[in-house]
């Protein structure tokens, strides 16, 4: 009876045991791809930056044409 006590014991903790594995499998991989996820919209965010930054430059330097020298008559 002992034997028979000792082995569902034992069989449940290595369930246990494999299911505790799989969720932290399960985990890792939530947590990789989550990592990839915030990569990729860095860079997304990097690139908008980027064009925003041009577009600013852009704009500036059109200003710049615009204007004509303080002092200077037509």
């Amino acid at each position: 009876m002992k034997e028979c006590f000792k082995n569902s014991v034992l069989s449940w903790l290595d369930q246990a045991v494999a299911s505790a594995q799989a969720l932290q499998n399960d985990r890792q991989l939530e947590n990789e791809t989550n990592a990839d996820q915030i990569e990729a919209l860095v860079k997304q965010t990097e690139a908008y930056s980027d064009c925003i930054l041009q577009a600013k430059s852009e704009a500036e330097m059109d200003l710049c044409k615009d204007k004509k020298p303080v002092g200077l008559a037509d």
